[in-house]
């Protein structure tokens, strides 16, 4: 993917992020590959809200690396409180059944 110098009224450069969400008390979770799929659309739900573009999404079992770019109006912590919030939310409300045991 080709990245491009943006102008703004006020500087020029990109803004982009590579960001690591780890899952609470590193379990393997994302091993369950329909849990995998979940989280990815309520993450890729959250940043098109945030108008945010993914240029890449992996992970393992615990965990996912997500690269994104264009996120010149939002800090990096605010949109990790973004991505983990909305989508353990997500899961919780409308997958709970997943996760009893």
């Amino acid at each position: 993917m080709k990245f491009e110098i943006r102008s703004y009224s006020h500087c020029v450069g990109e803004f982009n992020y590579h960001v690591q969400i780890t899952t609470a008390y590193r379990r393997k979770v994302m091993e369950n590959e329909r849990v995998d799929l979940l989280v990815k659309a309520y993450i890729t739900a959250k940043l098109d809200e945030l108008k945010v573009q993914i240029v890449t999404m992996k992970g393992g079992p615990n965990h996912l690396h997500i690269f994104v770019k264009n996120c010149k109006n939002i800090a990096p912590s605010e949109l990790i409180r973004q991505l983990k919030g909305f989508s353990s939310f997500m899961m919780r409300k409308n997958h709970k059944k997943m996760f009893d045991h």
